[in-house]
């Protein structure tokens, strides 16, 4: 499809502990490999936060994860969700992607699991078909009821008109 593009994206689960937040930031470097003869590797860095919570906040996740049943209505689970953004607008028909290696040189943070997503970024119509289907759909649903009783009343007038021009 002529200029499609993707969003590329790693989203990394961390433990919320008081180890992972002294260490702060999370530092990742993307590279990314084509298989087109003589091109070279693109190399990426891009940095995470953590949003550090209070002792409060911590222990009352604790408390409330020993409620029964307390999981299905709060999220308990005491990790944080990181999404680091590597590309907005990748297009591969000019680069050729391959492979993508991803390195997190900080050994000290301790991560339960990493996702790697690449979606499409959709523009134009199909974000608005994919965004807002219903309002876009009863709006084409709605128009083109409008065009289509429109020309059927201009039908009318004119069979009308005529009808009476042949009389005359």
């Amino acid at each position: 499809m002529d200029e499609e593009y993707y969003q590329i994206e790693v989203e990394f689960e961390v433990a919320m502990t008081m180890h992972n937040y002294e260490r702060g930031n999370l530092y990742m470097q993307s590279q990314f490999n084509s298989y087109k003869q003589g091109a070279k590797p693109l190399t990426l860095a891009r940095s995470g936060f953590l949003d550090p919570k209070g002792s409060l906040t911590l222990s009352l996740k604790e408390l409330v994860s020993m409620i029964p049943f307390a999981s299905y209505f709060f999220s308990c689970e005491p990790t944080e969700k990181v999404t680091i953004k590597i590309f907005e607008r990748f297009d591969n028909a000019d680069y050729g992607l391959e492979s993508i290696d991803f390195l997190v040189p900080n050994e000290a943070l301790q991560f339960k699991t990493a996702q790697a997503r690449v979606r499409t970024e959709l523009t134009g119509i199909r974000y608005l078909m994919h965004s807002w289907f219903f309002t876009v759909a009863l709006s084409f649903i709605f128009c083109c009821t409008f065009g289509i009783s429109l020309c059927a009343v201009i039908f009318i007038l004119l069979l009308k008109r005529l009808y009476l021009l042949s009389w005359l």
